[in-house]
Parts: C-alpha cells; sequence; structure tokens
C-alpha cells in the first residue's frame, strides 16, 4: 500500500512539473514574444506652447488643444518578466490666436509634438490577474513650432533634445494574446518643460 501511494505521489509530481514545463515553453515560445499596441494618450495642461505676449489694441485671443493624440508601439520579450519597446507618441495639436479690433488675428502660434522613445520594462503580478508594469528608456522630442504675424509667417523652428522617459502602468489579460492597459509616463524635458501623458489602449501578441 505504501509503495502504490509512494509510485502515485511520483506520478502526480511528474505530472505537475511536466505541466508548468509545458507553461514555460507556452510562456517563451517565440511566436508570443512579439507585440504590438495601438493607444490614445491625455497630455499635460503645457505640451510645448510657451507664455504668450499678448500685445495691445487685441480684441480677443483663442486658444486650442487636442484632447488625445496617438501612440504606437512595438515589443520584444527576452524574458517571462522583462521586454524591450520601441514608441512613437505624437503630441497634441496646440494653437493661440489673437484678434484685432479689424477682426482679423495679429498674432499665431502653433505647436506640434513628437516623442521617439526606447525603453525596457518590467512586469510584476497583481491581483485579480493584473500585472504592473514599470519602464525606463530614453526618449528624443521635437517640438515644431509655426509662428505667423498678419497671416504671414515670419518664423518656423524646432526644439528637439534627447531625455529620460520612465512609465509605469497596469495591464490586465482581454484574450490569450489581447490585453488592455493603463499607463502614465513622464518625460524629463529641460529645454521646454517636463511633460506628463496618460495612456489607454490595446496591445496584441504574435
Amino acid at each position: 500500500m505504501r509503495a502504490l501511494c509512494l509510485v502515485s505521489l511520483v506520478l502526480m509530481s511528474a505530472v505537475a512539473l511536466a505541466d508548468d514545463s509545458i507553461e514555460d515553453q507556452l510562456e517563451n515560445s517565440l511566436s508570443d514574444r512579439w507585440w504590438l499596441s495601438f493607444e490614445e494618450s491625455m497630455f499635460s495642461e503645457s505640451a510645448g506652447l510657451t507664455v504668450h505676449n499678448i500685445p495691445t489694441g487685441i480684441r480677443s485671443y483663442e486658444n486650442k488643444f487636442t484632447i488625445l493624440a496617438p501612440k504606437f508601439a512595438a515589443g520584444y520579450r527576452f524574458a517571462p518578466k522583462w521586454s524591450v519597446e520601441l514608441q512613437m507618441q505624437f503630441g497634441p495639436q496646440e494653437s493661440f490666436k489673437t484678434f484685432a479690433k479689424a477682426k482679423n488675428f495679429s498674432r499665431s502660434t502653433a505647436v506640434e509634438s513628437r516623442f521617439l522613445a526606447a525603453a525596457v520594462s518590467r512586469e510584476f503580478k497583481l491581483p485579480f490577474k493584473l500585472k504592473l508594469e514599470s519602464k525606463v528608456g530614453i526618449a528624443r522630442s521635437w517640438f515644431d513650432h509655426d509662428i505667423e504675424v498678419d497671416q504671414i509667417k515670419t518664423r518656423d523652428f524646432t526644439i528637439s533634445e534627447t531625455r529620460p522617459v520612465a512609465s509605469i502602468g497596469i495591464r490586465g489579460q482581454i484574450t490569450p494574446r489581447l490585453s488592455g492597459g493603463l499607463e502614465y509616463t513622464n518625460y524629463f524635458l529641460k529645454r521646454t518643460r517636463p511633460v506628463s501623458t496618460l495612456t489607454f489602449g490595446l496591445r496584441r501578441s504574435f
């Protein structure tokens, strides 16, 4: 009887180890290491437009700011909890116009921004099958400025710099290969000012 119990215990352990091995192989299979994501980001209040000097004699002014901006990313998981990714974040379109008494705008400023980043990510397990993701990396930013006076372009310039970027977020599985997440990111910029985003979107594994 003891021998039978011992044999059963050995068989159960072998089956459990085999199951774990299969799960590890599935987790580390090459077909599941690559992923693509599409997300939308909400930016902090200032995303590149500098302080405005409103000329005298101005009747009114108009300030426009897009709420959401797209973000695309491609990643590769080189270990069960570690991955690298390349991100392309498009910034919001922001503009500021002042209007003279003749109802023609006398000064206009518009800004568009882009952020290209490479980051390393580490995952941590949370309750309810959620995962905490922390990311650190380097980002190259571009802020394109267009300035017009009386509908004539007077200046066109770009501010760019390479600075650290860090993110923290939560991700949950929707299907075996599809997940959704919410992430906070901060670009530690110096030439303009730090820019932060709140991002939500989907990731597809391959």
